[in-house]
Order: C-alpha cells, then structure tokens, then sequence
C-alpha cells in the first residue's frame, strides 16, 4: 500500500485560493491529503474507484534541469492500482494551466484518465 509522508507540507494561508485538508479513505484505510475544493473532489472519485489501492498525496519530488535554471515538482497524487500499476494524478482547473504549469504536467508521461 502507498502511505508516504508528503514530499512537501500542503500549503495554507490566508491568501490561498485552494482550501487544504486530509479526507479519510477507509479503503487506503489513512488519511489522504489535498490542496483544492477539486483535488478533494478528484480524491473522493478515486477513493472509491474499485481498481484503487493506495494513494500517496505528494509523494515525491520531480527534478529536471530547464535551460535557465534548476526545477522541481510535487505531483499531487501517487495512485497504486489493484494490477499493480501506479499512475501519477495532477489535478489542475483549465483556467490554471499557465506556461509554467504546463511545463511541469508536460514532465509527466501522459496516460489515459482512471
């Protein structure tokens, strides 16, 4: 089963647009961790998908080398799949998808949805 500590704290504070939190999974059996209303949503989707078994909430950080500068990326969610196949999930409202943002989803290998 996936139950990493998150890679990085979830971000809070007064400013945020998203709203953090922890939603209990009794499938995963521990709590998992989101960042947005969306995220939350995705989670609860995900949560009771029947080919789910785990589910780590930013579980590692991406590293990769741009031509200016040093990056980094914390996906948002880590899904282990009853198969035995883990999918990264990036859960991102379409008016959020800005250069950078797109840079980093583009890091990831894209597969089809769950």
């Amino acid at each position: 089963m996936e139950a990493p500590e998150p890679a990085r704290e979830f971000s809070r504070h007064k400013e945020a647009w998203g709203f953090a939190g922890w939603y209990y999974s009794v499938s995963v059996g521990d709590h998992v961790g989101y960042e947005s209303w969306l995220e939350r949503e995705r989670l609860v989707l995900l949560v009771r998908a029947p080919e789910v078994m785990g589910i780590a909430s930013q579980p590692f950080w991406l590293h990769w080398n741009d031509s200016t500068r040093k990056r980094r990326h914390a996906p948002d969610s880590f899904v282990r799949l009853v198969a035995g196949r883990g999918r990264v999930v990036e859960v991102r409202a379409e008016e959020e998808l800005d250069g950078n943002t797109r840079e980093r989803m583009g890091r990831l290998k894209r597969r089809r949805p769950l």
